[in-house]
């Protein structure tokens, strides 16, 4: 039983040390552009508000879906993490305000996301 538990924590951390490398990795510069700058420049509310909610609602289909669910792929991982961000971005902007970094974010790990469901 000590050996299956011990197992199944190194299992568990070497996962989750291997999603955390593959998210410091794509910080920063690597989702630059992830949302298109005149976007944010025009802050036209409605565009900005279409491109979070759309983002939004595919990836709350892939992370509800069994095959992307049951994969080996990360695809899972960062459609949760899109449908969180993209979620935020989409409550700023219900409030009447927006925050480039979490519409960033939305947008970044969108791209993330499809990325990883592309066969390699």
């Amino acid at each position: 039983m000590k050996l299956s538990v011990s197992f199944a924590l190194l299992l568990f951390f070497t996962s989750a040390a291997a999603q955390a490398a593959d998210f410091d990795n794509h910080r920063g510069g690597i989702c630059h552009g992830a949302v298109p700058l005149e976007l944010l420049e025009l802050d036209r509310q409605d565009e900005l508000r279409d491109f979070v909610v759309d983002r939004m609602n595919e990836s709350i289909d892939v992370a509800n879906d069994p095959q992307w669910i049951n994969s080996r792929s990360q695809a899972f991982t960062w459609a949760n993490e899109t449908k969180a961000y993209c979620g935020i971005a989409y409550g700023e902007l219900q409030l009447g305000y927006t925050v480039d970094e979490t519409v960033g974010k939305c947008g970044c790990f969108y791209e993330r996301m499809i990325s990883k469901m592309r066969p390699r």
